[in-house]
């Protein structure tokens, strides 16, 4: 499963809110999906690393499920 638990804990060291990725062009709802580990796409991927200035890895991780073995 992939989860945005870097992006979250990212934001949460470096004083992030979710009103400061709106106002740089991430929707409401993209932000809604990434609290749930929500599917997003690359583009917006492409976008939070982008706005963040940062690599993928401190955006997603893929964690290893039971159901997905």
């Amino acid at each position: 499963m992939i989860t945005f638990r870097p992006l979250r804990e990212k934001m949460l060291r470096e004083g992030i809110s979710t009103y400061w990725l709106i106002g740089q062009g991430i929707n409401s709802s993209t932000l809604a999906k990434i609290r749930h580990d929500g599917s997003i796409t690359l583009n917006t991927l492409n976008d939070l690393c982008s706005v963040l200035q940062c690599p993928v890895w401190e955006i997603i991780e893929f964690v290893n499920t039971e159901s997905e073995e």
